[in-house]
């Protein structure tokens, strides 16, 4: 199938065409299809009013900015229990001083592991968050679906949870950026991130 506007080659599933934008339409009989030699002549299409096609809206910062800080929230009420249960018992150690700046190897090594235990799990449970929520018939977050906007391929498609993966942790590089990864959706022309550049995404409404 090809755009009606550009006669790009459209990817199956495509929701819109990644060349001129235009939203892909189904039902018309194919041009080509009606020339070839014993094809049924097709049917005159009923009259009905001329629809212009309509580009994809790429969300903006703000829209995606307050969408991830609800993400956040949300996540925080979740593990905020577990960092209790983890890091509780080590703090109740009475034997340790913990106001003390020079702590006893044991109690530090105690702590520090207390410490990568949250890191560890909190890392893994936003990832399946994140990647499999996107990767859904949603394509969104719950921050993302109350926002309005949702997470796709090039083509408007869903996208799949290896590439979902992909960009949950291209987002680690881009705050390694001190917030420039965010900003250059700014200068994009379809306000894509660099997680966005890397994973092949885009972030719709």
């Amino acid at each position: 199938m090809f755009c009606v506007r550009c006669g790009t080659a459209l990817p199956e599933g495509a929701a819109f065409c990644p060349s001129c934008g235009i939203p892909v339409t189904t039902g018309s009989a194919s041009p080509l299809a009606a020339a070839l030699p014993g094809a049924a002549p097709a049917a005159p299409a009923a009259p009905g009013p001329v629809v212009a096609p309509v580009p994809p809206r790429y969300s903006g910062f703000w829209r995606r900015f307050w969408s991830y800080l609800l993400d956040r929230f949300l996540l925080g009420i979740v593990f905020t229990p577990f960092v209790f249960l983890v890091m509780m018992p080590v703090m109740a150690t009475s034997s340790v001083d913990w106001s003390d700046s020079d702590l006893p190897g044991e109690a530090l090594g105690a702590l520090l592991g207390a410490a990568f235990t949250v890191a560890f799990f909190a890392m893994i449970g936003s990832w399946l968050y994140y990647a499999l929520m996107q990767s859904s018939s949603k394509q969104a977050t719950l921050g993302q679906m109350a926002l309005g906007i949702r997470v796709t391929d090039l083509q408007g498609r869903r996208i799949s949870l290896g590439r979902a993966t992909g960009r949950y942790f291209a987002t680690i590089l881009t705050g390694l950026t001190l917030g420039i990864g965010y900003l250059i959706m700014l200068l994009t022309e379809k306000k894509q991130t660099l997680h966005d550049l890397i994973a092949s995404t885009l972030v719709v409404r």
